[in-house]
């Protein structure tokens, strides 16, 4: 994704020549700004945790397809997700009840503590803040057209 410039300048985590202290110092000298220059503002503040615990299997599955992964890696991937048991862990030991991916009641994503944890929480943040992007700059737009703000990732 960061071969292709897919990620928006706007994401620090997980990038080479980030630093995370950047958004911290960013935010500040944003609100000393608008403080000192009387301006108003909203700010919105999202906090992500249990991300993965929260992606949308279909469309990351869709979204690596997009991005050239093959389709024997997201089946695999898929098929992991969808038939893999969940036992809970204690220190009174391992639950011998287990919980898998039903239809009643679904899982989503690669749960904490997954590897590709990351990197699909980074296509998904591709994802949102292009189509959020997309509608802020569409504002006043009177055309219906269904342009992707990513061409790469359009479906």
């Amino acid at each position: 994704m960061e071969d292709q410039n897919l990620v928006p300048e706007m994401q620090y985590g997980s990038r080479p020549g980030k630093l995370c202290i950047t958004p911290v110092l960013n935010k500040q000298l944003t609100h000393d700004i608008i403080r000192q220059t009387k301006q108003m503002a909203a700010i919105i503040e999202n906090d992500a945790v249990g991300c993965y615990d929260r992606l949308m299997d279909p469309l990351l599955l869709l979204a690596m397809r997009r991005l050239g992964v093959p389709e024997t890696m997201t089946k695999s991937l898929g098929l992991t997700w969808s038939h893999t048991r969940h036992a809970i862990k204690t220190q009174y030991g391992v639950s011998t009840i287990t919980y898998t991916n039903e239809p009643s009641t679904p899982l989503f994503g690669p749960s904490q503590g997954s590897t590709t944890g990351p990197t699909l929480w980074q296509l998904s943040y591709v994802l949102l803040t292009a189509s959020t992007l997309a509608q802020v700059e569409k504002k006043g737009d009177t055309d219906d057209d269904d342009d992707c703000p990513v061409p790469s990732l359009k479906f």
